[in-house]
């Protein structure tokens, strides 16, 4: 396990920040983040030893600094706005140019596997975003709230196997249901805006379920789950938060589970090869 010296490119939301206290705590030495600008929480300079900003699409130059300080097995945490593949190309540099025209499609799987490809071209690992974070793996079982209601589990077992269905064509990882319909499919718009958009088409009484890909591949684009979430949720009217269980990264568990009792939410990790 990595333990001298590490590189972070940090995406948005508190993951990196997480991650590097994560890392600290595992005794990590020295921590070279880079961050870009509009995205990675300025907070992060306070728990990283290095600290490079960015415009999203400078892959050159992100290779660069790690190569520069001597980095050689990094870690991608926290998404960047997929909205960067819509783009005609307005700040990416040549060679991230290169590699998008390059790719069969624009998935976010497709991108980030090929700019995976090209960092370890370079000499660099990058590895299990989750390496110092296993203890924010949810559990398998009832997180929070009393036991899920007969309709509850029919609910969950319906979206679990929608979820699947998404995430397998890589459009998103979460979907909403109510009485066996899907309410909202999450796509570039993320998780937060499907759950606030399930409020508004199908008021309170939804089950929200998050799922990792069929093939998940751990160094990105790992689910998440956190406190904002469970603030939309409860905004959204949602009853249940179900998420697969040994691959969705639970930040802020103290946090969730107070507003998510507080406001009669159940959460519950689930096994998406079992019937509930």
């Amino acid at each position: 396990m990595v333990k001298e010296k590490i590189g972070l490119i940090a995406g948005n939301n508190t993951f990196p920040v997480q991650f590097a206290k994560a890392a600290r705590a595992e005794g990590v030495e020295k921590i070279v983040a880079v961050g870009f600008y509009g995205e990675t929480m300025k907070e992060l300079s306070k728990y990283v030893d290095e600290l490079h900003w960015l415009k999203v699409g400078q892959l050159s130059m992100m290779i660069k600094i790690f190569k520069k300080t001597g980095v050689r097995s990094v870690v991608m945490v926290g998404q960047i706005n997929p909205k960067i593949v819509l783009k005609n190309f307005i700040g990416l540099d040549f060679r991230l140019i290169k590699l998008i025209f390059r790719l069969k499609d624009r998935r976010a799987d497709t991108v980030l596997k090929s700019i995976a490809d090209e960092i370890e071209r370079e000499g660099i690992t990058l590895e299990d975003s989750t390496i110092f974070i296993k203890a924010l793996i949810a559990p398998k079982g009832i997180i929070t709230g009393k036991p899920l209601s007969r309709a509850q589990k029919t609910d969950v077992n319906f979206g679990v196997r929608m979820a699947k269905g998404i995430s397998g064509l890589d459009i998103g990882q979460t979907v909403v249901v109510k009485n066996k319909s899907v309410v909202a499919v999450e796509a570039m718009d993320g998780t937060d805006e499907t759950i606030k958009r399930s409020g508004r088409i199908a008021g309170s009484g939804t089950t929200v379920v998050k799922v990792a890909k069929p093939q998940q591949d751990m160094r990105f684009d790992v689910p998440v789950i956190g406190l904002e979430t469970v603030k939309n949720a409860v905004s959204a009217g949602v009853q249940v938060i179900a998420l697969e269980a040994g691959k969705t990264v639970f930040f802020d568990k103290e946090k969730v589970i107070d507003a998510a009792e507080k406001n009669n939410i159940k959460i519950i990790g689930v096994d998406s090869r079992e019937i509930l």
